[in-house]
Parts: C-alpha cells; structure tokens; sequence
C-alpha cells in the first residue's frame, strides 16, 4: 500500500479512469480491510504485476483526493479487484475513511495498474523488509515463489502476528502503537540475518527514509553479494508529508 496524493483541484474524473463498485469489505482484522472491486472494465485492466498498485479517488472536504494503494489480488475472468487498506501507525485520513466508512455498493474512481515487478528466479535467495503498509506488495510478491526458493521476510507493524492472515513465511516484528517513537525494529533483524552469499533479490518498501537508509545498509554489509535492490517509498512520516 503506498500513500500519496493529488491536488483537489485536477480535473475530476481524471482521464483515463475506471469507476469500480465495491461488492465485499471484509472488515474482520483490526485495523485492516480487504476491498472487493467489481467491473466490466477490468476484462482490459493490466498488466497486474506483483506489487503493482492504482490510485483510489476519495471523497474530501475540498473534493476527491488520490491515495495509492497496492493490489492485494486480480481476477480477470470474473472481472475482480483487491486492495488491502491498513490503519497506518501515525494515521491517515483517507485510508481511516475507506476503513469506517465505505460501504458495499458504492463505487470508487480509480487509475492504474501502475508498477510492479516479478520477483526474480534466477537468484539464489530473496529478502523482503517493509512496515504494514508494504503487507499486500510481499503477500503478493511471496505468491510468485515456489516453496524450494529460500526467503526472509520481515515486517514491522502495530498490530501482534495473530491479526494477519497472510503467508506463513512472513516474520512479524509485532510492536505496540505507543512504541511508535522507537526506531524500527528492521534495524536489528536485518542484523541479525544469516550471512549473504551468493546472487540475491532485496525488495524494501515502507517508510521513505527508512526504506533509504536500510538499502544503503545493505548494499554497503552485503557488498560481496550480487544483489538486485529495490527500496520503495510508500509514506512518510507526518511532520515531511500531507496526509
């Protein structure tokens, strides 16, 4: 799930969009919400590449604001879309109004796919770092590996382990919301990571200084590798950026 917006004043409906009506929220975990998109136009929508995300037209005070969120899942033939929302650890408006307010029937404004990428296969391991708001990207990312291809996955989030239905190859570092102040707990487990060799696939999405500074970490303690390195900036914290 990445964050990001759009001045209210461009043209709405912005070009190219598709009006998507929601058939299922399932609200079940908290803090969380998975969307079910239903429509015609989706028979053409692609191509859907494991992290690809759209943008999502939300109702504002000063008119529809764009947030980007990634797809959770795709289904073409029966005209299918998730998304997956999660309640940010320093919040965020729009997303809260998807969580609590949106209701089954009501369609949404959206434009994408953009982005994505197919995990490689011709390396020897992957590792895989974000925050909660990178859980649908890997969920997806981890669904295009084979159970023989050897991943680490870690994700820190608000939220203990048992609010997640997602990939049991993913480790959780579970942290209190009150522990917000703290520097992340990434630092240490991808300290504590068994010894890189060999060529390897690193994908970090998250936070946008985080995300920065854990790729130069690892590209300067894993230099002996062959590594592929992609850092994606999905927010930042609230004091750089508008929510």
């Amino acid at each position: 799930m990445k964050d990001g917006s759009v001045v209210a004043t461009e043209r709405f409906p912005p070009p190219g969009y598709l009006t998507l009506q929601v058939i299922a929220i399932d609200r079940s975990l908290a803090g969380q919400a998975r969307l079910t998109l239903q429509g015609a136009e989706l028979a053409e929508f692609g191509p859907c590449r494991p992290g690809a995300w759209l943008r999502v037209f939300i109702p504002g005070p000063q008119g529809d604001v764009g947030r980007v969120y990634s797809i959770r899942a795709f289904d073409r033939d029966r005209h299918l879309l998730q998304i997956q929302v999660m309640r940010r650890r320093h919040g965020g408006v729009r997303s809260d109004w998807l969580l609590e307010h949106l209701q089954v029937g009501e369609c949404l404004h959206v434009i994408g796919p953009r982005g994505g990428a197919e995990p490689r296969q011709d390396v020897d391991w992957h590792v895989m770092l974000g925050d909660e708001t990178a859980v649908a990207a890997i969920a997806s990312r981890l669904q295009r590996l084979g159970p023989e291809m050897p991943v680490e996955v870690r994700l820190d989030v608000p939220l203990p382990a048992t609010a997640y239905r997602e990939d049991p190859r993913i480790h959780w570092l579970s942290r209190d919301i009150r522990a917000n102040a703290e520097p992340s707990r990434l630092w240490q487990a991808v300290a504590e990571l068994p010894p890189r060799s060999g060529r390897g696939e690193l994908w970090i999405a998250g936070e946008t200084g985080l995300a920065r500074a854990l790729e130069s970490w690892c590209r300067e303690h894993w230099a002996h590798c062959e590594l592929d390195v992609r850092a994606i900036g999905y927010w930042q914290v609230p004091s750089m950026a508008n929510d």
